[in-house]
């Protein structure tokens, strides 16, 4: 918001893209949904992206450095890390209800630049990544019944196509 603000007090106009971060609603609470229900209503275009802490709480990053959170294990369902993103992703999940249900669509753009390796979310490979994309959408969209989003898919050069989670999965590139 404060970038939106500056751009308006500079140039008069607000911009029709406004960006906003899931980054801190599954540890403290910090909940965009507000932000992008009002921004909506004033005919503007949400976008939000999560920059996904550590699901395991063990640190507060996201960064593949400094996490030893580990993706491949979150297709044991019976496992710590498998709760533990689906909690998370049930946290999130609520939020964007909230907006699925005053039906204010929103771009999202979760698991972004993957391939740069530096988010726990890239660090082990395209098929541990692309899995957990599917496992969120089908959490996302079956499970909680979300039909606002638009899944956004960043795409990395050297990704080589392997990384990507299909059509069926992503809107947009």
């Amino acid at each position: 918001l404060d970038e939106t603000t500056w751009l308006f007090q500079n140039t008069g106009k607000y911009p029709a893209v406004m960006g906003l971060d899931y980054i801190d609603a599954t540890r403290n609470g910090l909940d965009p949904a507000n932000l992008a229900k009002y921004w909506y209503k004033q005919n503007g275009i949400p976008v939000i992206c999560w920059h996904w802490r550590d699901p395991s709480r063990n640190t507060f990053e996201f960064y593949s450095s400094s996490t030893k959170f580990d993706v491949t294990k979150i297709f044991d369902s019976t496992s710590a890390e498998y709760k533990a993103m689906i909690k998370d992703i049930d946290i999130v999940s609520k939020s964007l209800k909230m907006l699925n249900d005053s039906a204010v669509p929103v771009i999202w753009r979760p698991l972004h630049e993957a391939a740069g390796g530096w988010f726990w979310w890239g660090a082990k490979g395209g098929a541990a990544c692309k899995q957990l994309w599917m496992v969120m959408w089908d959490r996302m969209v079956n499970y909680h019944g979300l039909r606002n989003l638009i899944w956004v898919w960043t795409y990395e050069p050297k990704e080589n196509g392997t990384w990507y989670p299909g059509d069926d999965y992503v809107d947009i590139i």
